[in-house]
């Protein structure tokens, strides 16, 4: 059985309520902030929540853990090439 995850996230204010309506993972703590709110959501690998986050763009700020973090920035980059790439077309 694989261990389980948790990962620390601070939400912008303007996608809590999106992103609380397409939560497909356990959430283990939520508490405000003056800068949005803080969740920690455990899962059971990384990637799986990749995406999920990438969707709420800047508005998403992985707190920990830092392998995490290191995947979103080379996500990041990918992205950044792959549209830089396609102005040369």
């Amino acid at each position: 059985r694989r261990r389980k995850v948790e990962v620390k996230v601070l939400l912008a204010p303007h996608v809590i309520r999106w992103a609380r309506e397409i939560l497909p993972y356990s959430v283990v703590a939520e508490s405000e902030t003056p800068a949005g709110v803080m969740m920690t959501l455990r899962i059971e690998d990384e990637r799986e929540i990749v995406q999920w986050l990438l969707g709420w763009g800047a508005g998403v700020h992985v707190i920990e853990p830092e392998t995490l973090q290191q995947r979103l920035i080379n996500e990041a980059h990918k992205l950044i090439d792959a549209y830089t790439d396609a102005r040369k077309l």
